[in-house]
């Protein structure tokens, strides 16, 4: 009896360390944020009345954690808890996902306006700048997670509504993939745009 009554105090304590700790990662995240947006489904229009919000954000290092040699306060994301999906990255983090050509890094560059939650001088240098951060990869990336997302689509049209996915529209998809140069770069925008413009002088 008073083994499992001091697991359960152990495990009581746990948990609330971890909130605590979780707790002091948001106020840290929140204190310190550069610039905020919002992602996701109400980014790209396909949202319905019933999606979250999906939001992301960059925060920078206080001068304690920038010099500090503990493993704890080598925070690279905190991801939130709540009804959104809550995402910040911190800056040295964001910069090598800009690196990597990562999607979900590459598109903070880019949102609409209307979009910006929270911005920052920094913020808007790499705007202004947002061509030097992209080529060719991007739209190869920006294909692949695209490619994901159609895969995850079909299978959920599928399991729902016992249907598959209009052929014609299947078809083109996959004609997008099989060759990017069939991407009509003038209306569909970053990060196709400016990469279609390199992947034509790459093969003329």
């Amino acid at each position: 009896m008073i083994e499992n009554n001091n697991k359960k105090n152990n495990y009581n304590s746990a948990v609330e360390e971890s909130l605590k700790r979780q707790a002091e990662l948001e106020k840290y995240a929140l204190e310190n944020l550069s610039f905020s947006y919002i992602s996701g489904s109400r980014l790209y229009g396909t949202n319905i009345p019933s999606s979250d919000t999906d939001i992301r954000g960059v925060f920078l290092h206080n001068i304690d954690k920038v010099f500090s040699i503990l493993k704890e306060d080598d925070i690279t994301e905190v991801t939130f808890t709540g009804d959104n999906d809550q995402v910040f990255f911190e800056f040295k983090s964001f910069a090598a996902m800009i690196r990597e050509q990562k999607p979900n890094a590459i598109e903070a560059l880019w949102v609409p306006e209307n979009n910006i939650i929270q911005d920052s001088s920094l913020y808007y240098d790499l705007r202004n700048n947002k061509e030097e951060f992209t080529s060719h990869f991007s739209l190869e990336k920006m294909l692949g997670f695209a490619a994901s997302q159609f895969k995850m689509a079909q299978r959920f049209e599928k399991k729902h509504f016992d249907t598959e996915m209009k052929e014609p529209l299947r078809k083109g998809f996959l004609k997008i993939l099989s060759n990017p140069q069939n991407i009509n770069c003038s209306i569909i925008g970053f990060p196709i745009e400016n990469t279609c413009a390199v992947k034509e002088q790459e093969n003329p």
